[in-house]
């Protein structure tokens, strides 16, 4: 892959939506640094973040790559109205999941409002969570909280638990919360090796949690954090 055509064009997308480094930074949740090396061509963007690139600069995810003039023509096809519709009229027609041979990997190729219909679609399917994983891997921002909202709303903490490396930040800050409030603290183990030091911080600020809870999170805090827990302990 071509890094600094990827890097060129990305730039010139953020440009064109007058977007500073910071704030495309800041809508991926990632440092603006990473974008900087990513214009200047000297490394490529991670593979599950060209779907939420791609959304954030309002591109199809294929258009990042630089072969917008030498696209296949199956490309042209796939963003065709009544190919969407037949995709939707396939999801709404199927009762699990086995019955389904979709490369969930096109989903770029839709619209905001198709994408986010698609996947309401897929969610209403009985074993959902059998995809949900390729699923997740090939959205964007907004719909992958459409699913994670879903998960929530059902508690089902073990689909979750499976998607919480591939969220952002935001998505895993939404669900530690949850987790903390509904007092899943075997979910919340899990979920700390995938936590920032700021989240990390919110358990310790504003959750008063158990301390045998507390004692099973210890590995997992800096020194600054275990003296604050500490300090917490002895004014009980």
């Amino acid at each position: 892959m071509d890094t600094r055509g990827v890097g060129s064009f990305i730039k010139q997308l953020r440009k064109n939506k007058n977007l500073t480094q910071q704030q495309l930074a800041d809508a991926l949740f990632i440092s603006p640094q990473a974008v900087s090396k990513w214009e200047r061509g000297e490394s490529l963007p991670d593979v599950t973040s060209f779907s939420d690139i791609a959304e954030v600069l309002d591109v199809p995810v294929w258009e990042l790559f630089g072969e917008f003039s030498n696209r296949p023509s199956t490309f042209e096809n796939l963003v065709d109205e009544s190919v969407y519709n037949n995709f939707i009229s396939i999801l709404t027609n199927t009762t699990t999941s086995a019955q389904l041979d979709i490369p969930f990997e096109i989903l770029g190729l839709f619209n905001q409002k198709q994408k986010e219909q698609i996947i309401n679609a897929i969610l209403k399917i009985t074993d959902c969570h059998m995809i949900l994983e390729d699923v997740f891997l090939h959205s964007g921002n907004v719909q992958r909280e459409i699913i994670v909202n879903h998960l929530i709303q059902q508690a089902n903490f073990a689909e979750l638990e499976v998607l919480v490396p591939l969220m952002n930040q935001g998505l895993k800050q939404t669900v530690l919360k949850n987790a903390l409030d509904a007092q899943n603290y075997d979910f919340v183990e899990g979920l700390m090796p995938f936590l920032t030091r700021d989240l990390k911080w919110l358990i310790i600020t504003e959750y008063q949690l158990p301390i045998d809870i507390l004692e099973n999170l210890i590995p997992f805090f800096e020194p600054k954090q275990l003296l604050e827990i500490y300090k917490k302990e002895n004014a009980l």
